[in-house]
C-alpha cells in the first residue's frame, strides 16, 4: 500500500508470484536413466506417448519437454523430476 504526502492511501500493490521456470536441464541424465532401465528411445517414447524423434531431441538438448512429458519421462525412468534437474537448474 502506498501513502500520498498528506497521509491518504492511494492504492494497493498486487504482488504476483513468479512462475516456476526451468533455465536448463541436464539431458544426459535422461539418457543415463534410460540406459539404466534398459530401454531404447523407441520403448521410452512408446511408454510416454511421444515419438522416438522427440526423445532423441530431448536427449540431445535440441528441445525441452512440456511439464507433463517431463513428469511422464521421470515416472517411467523411476526417477523424480527433481532427480533429473540439478539444484542450479531450477529457480
Amino acid at each position: 500500500m502506498t501513502v500520498d504526502p498528506i497521509g491518504i492511501h492511494v492504492g494497493l500493490v498486487a504482488l504476483r508470484p513468479k512462475p516456476h521456470t526451468v533455465r536448463s536441464f541436464d539431458w544426459t541424465l535422461v539418457r543415463s536413466f534410460r540406459f539404466r532401465e534398459g530401454l531404447t528411445q523407441q520403448e521410452l517414447a512408446t511408454a510416454v506417448r511421444a515419438s522416438r524423434a522427440t526423445i532423441a531431441s530431448i536427449e540431445s538438448g535440441r528441445s525441452r519437454p512440456s511439464v507433463s512429458l517431463a513428469l511422464a519421462i521421470a515416472g517411467r525412468l523411476g526417477a523424480t523430476v527433481e532427480e533429473l534437474f540439478s539444484d542450479d537448474d531450477l529457480r
